[in-house]
């Protein structure tokens, strides 16, 4: 299902709840949601309407992320991790694609590069944080890994026995 838009993604949670209420189970054992990217962008529609509901922003016309001493990150976390936890009623297992960054850190005292989740500021950190798995896809030559190993370059391993340090090959082509 294509949710390009606010409305549309409210539309596919309101048809979920009414799909759960229906049978009284979740209507799907995954749900994966493509992309953090596409989610970060509707969340900050989201993030707008959570700012003007306050009485310093009931007036405010203008961009969440426009707001001063970056105040608008606040409302789109907000938003984007509500937008989350609204699909986690609806599924067993969220999983949620996101692409890429490399990011320069230092540890202990030494600078390395790093491959973080693209979201902006704390968002990417805060969602791996609470991430049972978080894998690295990546393709090599014709085949489609999916790296659970965290070894020092990706930002996490998977909490999940089954996952941890494992890699896999989810496809190929000839």
């Amino acid at each position: 299902v294509q949710a390009r838009t606010l409305q549309e993604l409210v539309a596919v949670l309101n048809a979920l709840k009414i799909e759960k209420e229906k049978t009284g189970k979740n209507p799907y054992p995954y749900i994966t949601l493509d992309s953090g990217t596409a989610l970060e962008s509707i969340a900050e529609d989201l993030g707008l309407i959570l700012y003007q509901r306050t009485r310093m922003g009931k007036a405010y016309r203008g961009k969440i992320l426009d707001l001063p001493n970056g105040a608008g990150y606040k409302y789109v976390r907000d938003a984007f991790l509500d937008l989350l936890e609204q699909f986690m009623l609806y599924t067993d297992h969220l999983i949620l694609m996101c692409h890429s960054k490399d990011v320069m850190i230092e540890k202990e005292g030494k600078e390395m590069s790093e491959i973080d989740v693209d979201l902006t500021g704390k968002l990417g950190r805060i969602v791996t944080s609470r991430a049972d798995a978080v894998g690295l896809f990546y393709r090599e030559k014709n085949r489609n890994i999916l790296n659970f190993k965290g070894d020092g370059t990706f930002i996490s391993e998977a909490r999940i026995d089954h996952l941890r340090g494992q890699v896999i090959e989810i496809g190929s082509s000839d």
